[in-house]
């Protein structure tokens, strides 16, 4: 009799991420919030069920999620998957809600601009967030790419990344097409 229960369902139909800091509630899903807000800032999320489980004292204060999963696709979206790395753009994904402290987000297509006009073709990624109920995020990101190679040192290179400064590869003017996997766990 002290606490009271809800299960509730949430259809998305389509919604652009440019309106998720309205539409969605300051709390829901943990510390993610902000991350997805910030960084997930065009394109449109589509084709999403999320269940919720909630529970909360009689007097309608304390309340806790207790469960939470769900699935929704995106098209077109624009991605700032590191501060100060220039964006992922034209991605599709799929976003699952895996519980109530993980998110999985599985990328199928997109292009990263670094260097020249020729952006590099990002032929698959993942992401995978754990820690949504406490204060600070963990992501492991897995990134396939494809296309120049000048590029893809470049991206290499950038400052935020910090994978060649300690190691730094001195080539002049590369030239050809390469395939590329990047793997990094980063703190959000």
């Amino acid at each position: 009799p002290q606490r009271l229960t809800a299960d509730a369902t949430l259809l998305l139909d389509h919604v652009a991420f440019v309106y998720l800091p309205r539409l969605w509630p300051t709390g829901l899903v943990g510390g993610v919030r902000p991350w997805i807000t910030e960084n997930m800032t065009a394109g449109t999320a589509h084709d999403g069920r999320i269940d919720v489980a909630l529970e909360v004292d009689s007097d309608f204060s304390n309340l806790t999620l207790t469960r939470a999963t769900g699935v929704v696709d995106a098209d077109n979206m624009t991605v700032r998957w590191m501060t100060g790395m220039p964006p992922a753009e034209q991605g599709h994904a799929r976003i699952r809600l895996v519980d109530a402290d993980t998110i999985d987000i599985t990328m199928t297509g997109g292009v990263q601009r670094v260097g020249s006009r020729t952006p590099l073709v990002l032929t698959g990624g993942s992401m995978h967030i754990t820690g949504l109920s406490v204060k600070d995020q963990d992501a492991d990101i897995a990134v396939q790419a494809k296309g120049p190679l000048a590029d893809a040192i470049a991206l290499l290179r950038e400052p935020r990344l910090k994978l060649l400064s300690a190691h730094p590869i001195d080539l002049r003017e590369p030239a050809g097409d390469v395939t590329v996997a990047i793997k990094v766990r980063l703190p959000l």
